[in-house]
């Protein structure tokens, strides 16, 4: 039944002419009957063959669609096997690289009379086998090197670049199958509509209704049979799709149900069919119906149309509605066409790959937080003999200096030189630990005075540099932490004396942003920082210098960043390599906590 109401909501606007039994003609009305026999039987060969034509350009835009859609189950596969390391992930990996050498040969099969789509196959193939070259590779990583090492390869992007040319050649590819559509189309058109004429002027001249009755009856007969062979050929199409295909008339009547939705609402074609389409919609979604029907009787097309539907259980159903308008022969619309596609599996699975993100995530940051740990408790275990090594080197060179020769005063005098610098770091990786440990107290802080003994604190730095610093006289109260605030200016202001260049000047003033934030800004004019690095130097130990050519330890940066986060705020930079960099803090401001 369900086949049958398909094949006939595709076909039923035609009906089958008998012809009548040929009576005595004389000879003129038999030549006419001949001739307009031959003619229309010529015009249907060409109506036919071009159908077949644009059949065949289905096939291959059909087959074009499978190696896409194969492509990219197998780059999804291969992304959920990156991402979790769970081999069931490669289910569709496995299965699209199968199909898509199947595809490519059936595109093959069809084209061989196309230079056009000849030449472009041939392009097609090499991307297609590096895509699955790339994909076997970040796989084979995956599995033997673990993720970072596949993600390295993703993120140089070869991957993406190889996808991008495969859907541009399937995309010229499809245009040319649409070209030849839309050339066939106008052909079959004016080859129909032709033979009409011709059988009209012949039938005409001949002036024997009798011939002209047989001549139309022959012509519908011909045009049923590939209408029933093309209905036929649709239904099935239809009734073995894996998305639910509704047929309904403007009435919301339903007219054709195929097994998919069966599956997916519960009803069978036989409950179904003569039912309205509102069974299916959820009370609170009826008006729904109501607009598409509206949009429909305006010729308009509904697509990717996300909603919920109800099954005949009663459970609701996340659906993507695709509606089209159904005509008839002249160009009236009767009904409509749905596509209704279940969301649940997609939604299940980006759940479950959300929350395995959530996982990995969630031991990543444990596990920084025990290296940050582990790091606070060995340098501060180290303080103490260091400062022993310090000492003893120190008294070696004031008390024996005048006994070591040359070459052990220095060795000294590096051990004492080594050892300030290893004590500052421990000291920079101390202050950096107690910021992600210790509970800071917020108050309103007048950042004018944190300004000023921040400047302090570097000031030894700036008389050696000779650098002259320009703090605005106005600045905001701001909610934080006054040693915290201290630190991290005093950083800033320390880097920027120390990468401004020859004659460093540094400029300091503030903005509000929002009623609720201010923005602090510290302007140099030196030797600035590459877009590339302006993330990473917030990093601990990330350095664009060598020691011999701007001294440090390398955790300024990251200390800043880790002290306004704490406090609430945000940090960053902008700037150009050669001309200066223009470093920016923001705070809640007091006056609006």
């Amino acid at each position: 039944m369900r086949m049958r109401a398909l094949t006939l909501a595709a076909d039923d606007q035609y009906e089958m002419a008998i012809p009548h039994r040929l009576r005595t003609l004389a000879i003129p009305t038999v030549v006419a009957v001949f001739v307009t026999a031959g003619v229309g039987a010529i015009s249907m060969w060409r109506v036919y063959d071009n159908d077949r034509l644009i059949s065949h350009n289905y096939e291959v835009k059909s087959a074009l669609d499978a190696l896409l859609s194969a492509v990219t189950d197998a780059e999804t596969g291969q992304r959920g096997f990156l991402i979790t390391g769970d081999s069931s992930y490669l289910d569709p990996y496995e299965r699209g690289t199968a199909r898509i050498h199947n595809a490519l040969e059936q595109i093959a099969s069809l084209t061989p009379d196309n230079p056009t789509q000849t030449r472009r196959l041939s392009e097609l193939r090499p991307s297609v086998d590096e895509k699955l070259e790339e994909l076997r590779e970040t796989v084979a990583v995956r599995r033997t090197n673990g993720f970072e090492a596949a993600q390295r390869i993703v993120l140089t992007d070869a991957g993406k670049a190889t996808m991008n040319r495969i859907r541009a050649l399937v995309g010229d590819m499809h245009r040319e199958e649409n070209v030849l559509l839309t050339t066939r189309r106008g052909q079959s058109s004016a080859r129909f509509w032709t033979a009409i004429a011709t059988d009209t002027t012949v039938t005409l001249v001949a002036l024997v209704l009798l011939a002209l009755v047989a001549s139309v009856s022959r012509r519908r007969e011909a045009e049923a049979e590939t209408r029933d062979r093309i209905a036929l050929r649709l239904a099935a199409i239809v009734e073995f799709s894996a998305d639910a295909i509704i047929a309904k008339d403007l009435n919301s009547t339903i007219t054709a149900w195929n097994a998919a939705a069966e599956r997916l609402f519960g009803y069978t074609a036989k409950e179904a069919i003569g039912q309205s389409i509102r069974i299916v919609i959820p009370p609170d979604r009826q008006h729904e119906e109501d607009e598409v029907l509206a949009r429909l009787r305006r010729g308009e097309t509904i697509t990717d149309f996300e909603t919920e539907r109800m099954a005949k259980d009663g459970r609701l159903i996340e659906v993507s509605l695709t509606v089209s308008p159904v005509k008839n022969a002249s160009g009236e619309i009767v009904g409509a066409s749905k596509i209704a596609r279940d969301l649940t599996p997609l939604r299940l699975y980006a759940t479950e790959l959300e929350q395995k993100v959530g996982e990995r995530t969630a031991d990543l940051q444990a596990a920084n937080t025990r290296l940050e740990a582990f790091a606070f408790s060995v340098a501060h275990d180290l303080r103490a003999p260091l400062r022993g090594m310090h000492g003893l080197a120190q008294a070696l060179l004031e008390d024996y200096g005048s006994r070591l020769d040359a070459t052990g005063h220095d060795y000294a005098q590096r051990i004492v030189d080594e050892a300030t610098t290893m004590d500052v770091l421990i000291n920079d990786l101390l202050a950096y630990g107690r910021l992600s440990h210790v509970e800071l107290a917020i108050s309103p802080v007048d950042l004018r005075e944190v300004l000023d003994a921040s400047l302090y604190a570097v000031r030894d730095d700036v008389q050696r540099s000779g650098a002259h610093v320009d703090i605005a006289p106005q600045l905001p109260t701001v909610q934080g932490n006054r040693s915290v605030l201290i630190q991290v200016f005093s950083n800033l202001l320390s880097n920027a004396v120390k990468f401004g260049g020859r004659d460093p000047r540094v400029r300091v003033w503030a903005e509000t942003r929002e009623p609720r934030t201010a923005q602090v800004w510290i302007e140099d004019q030196g030797i600035g920082i590459a877009p590339a690095h302006q993330e990473r130097i917030f990093g601990v130990f990330e350095r664009l210098h060598g020691t011999e050519t701007y001294p440090g330890t390398g955790i300024g940066l990251a200390i800043v960043k880790k002290g306004i986060e704490r406090l609430g705020g945000r940090v960053g930079v902008e700037s150009q390599e050669g001309r200066g960099s223009r470093f920016w803090v923001e705070l809640p401001r007091a006056e609006a906590a």
